[in-house]
Order: structure tokens, then sequence, then C-alpha cells
């Protein structure tokens, strides 16, 4: 039996922009209390949390900007969340020593909009286009995974970033080059 609290978050990727999921996978120590759980989300380009309070162990949240007081209850239309590095803290009783930070990169509009060129290509373009190179978007796909490893395995922030924006770069270049329809 553990005799004190290893905390542990996932955050998976989702295809919903308007929510971040966080889920608590942590161990927990017996005979310890569980007091005071907090998620302090820091947003790209923030130095400011947000902070998610009084959760229960074993949470799963799908956090939306309504939850991060960055929405109205009220307004009409939701709030996309933006693709950028996400720093999370999960932290409970006493929170300032016990704490686990987290990079988050969330690619989600990025990927989104790869699902759609990947859509848009049937086979007939494939066949008669033999200009179409599927090896590109691999190679993407492929810079959009190397930055997410980046950022939550190595926390080689400014390296996940820059190799989000390449990415990006060449996602928009191979829409424009074969005019996918998007």
């Amino acid at each position: 039996m553990p005799t004190k609290h290893t905390l542990f978050l996932d955050i998976p990727h989702t295809n919903n922009p308007f929510v971040i999921k966080i889920m608590d996978s942590s161990v927990y120590g017996t005979d310890l209390q569980v007091d005071c759980a907090r998620l302090d989300i820091y947003f790209p380009g923030f130095e400011i949390p947000k902070y998610i309070e009084n959760l229960s162990k074993n949470f799963i949240l799908n956090v939306n900007a309504v939850d991060l007081k960055l929405q109205l209850v009220d307004d009409e239309y939701p709030l996309r969340l933006p693709d950028g590095l996400y720093t999370i803290r999960y932290s409970v009783s006493p929170n300032e020593s016990v704490y686990v930070d987290y990079y988050h990169l969330r690619t989600t509009e990025m990927m989104n909009e790869y699902y759609k060129v990947l859509a848009s290509i049937t086979l007939s373009d494939i066949d008669e286009n033999k200009d179409i190179k599927l090896d590109e978007l691999r190679n993407i796909k492929l810079y959009i995974e190397g930055a997410k490893a980046q950022a939550e395995v190595t926390h080689a922030s400014k390296l996940s970033i820059e190799m989000l924006a390449y990415a990006d770069k060449r996602l928009k270049k191979f829409r424009s080059t074969y005019r996918c329809i998007c």
C-alpha cells in the first residue's frame, strides 16, 4: 500500500475544439486525506492561471471556456479553446508541496484541419493526379506528433512550438498547392 500520493494526470487528444479533457489517474496514499484538490491551468501566452477547485479523487473533466471563466454561461455560441502549449498543475493539500506539472500541447484545431485535408482526397484524385504527395501529409502528421512529444515528454516547450508552427506552415502550403476543398 502506498504511503504517499503519486499525482498523475491524463490529458488525451480530443477533436472537440470547445473542451480540454483532463482525467486524474493518481495513486493516492492510503490513510492520507485528499483535500483542496486544484487545477491551475496556464493558457498559451498567459502567465496567470485559471483555477478549478474542489475536485474529487479520480475526476474526469471536460473543461470549457465557461469553466475557465473565459465566457459567460448565457453566451449564444461556445468559445473555442486555442491550440498551443498549456501548463497544467494538479495539486492537493498542502498544495505548495504536493503537486505535479504537465505540459499539454493542444493540437485540436490543427488536427481537425489535417483530417479535413485527408477527407478531401479521393481515390480518383490519387489515381488521376500523381502530384498529390501523400508522403507530405504523413510528414506533416509526424511533425505534429513530434511537437507533442517535445512538449509532453521532454518538456522542450520552445522546440515544440517551433515544430508545431512548421507543421502548420506545411499544412497550409499543402492545402493551397493541391487546392483541397476543405
